[in-house]
């Protein structure tokens, strides 16, 4: 089994930008980035050994996650313009942290 390993540098990094993103967006009253940001933190954070199908799901929540919130700031300041489905993807990632916490 392989698993995200919180030790790496890299995971420290992304969990500190993903908190950072999520203060800023919750200051400048971004709630759809600050409830993504929030959420694949807590999916990072967690460290527990995920089977190769686990590990897959995880990675692809946060690679549209990211895309999400690139998306949403690439509209941001257009007038009249719909945000992304950051709603969906909050709807699945949040079993995936419950599933982690055991």
């Amino acid at each position: 089994m392989s698993h995200i390993c919180l030790d790496c540098q890299n995971n420290r990094e992304l969990m500190r930008a993903l908190h950072t993103l999520h203060g800023s967006a919750d200051m400048a009253e971004v709630e759809s980035i600050a409830k993504v940001s929030t959420a694949l933190e807590s999916l990072v954070k967690r460290q527990k050994p995920l089977d190769n199908r686990e590990k897959s799901l995880t990675l692809d929540l946060i690679e549209r996650g990211t895309e999400i919130i690139q998306s949403v700031l690439d509209v941001i300041n257009v007038p009249g313009v719909e945000l992304p489905g950051w709603e969906q993807l909050l709807a699945e990632i949040t079993p995936v942290v419950r599933f982690l916490r055991r």
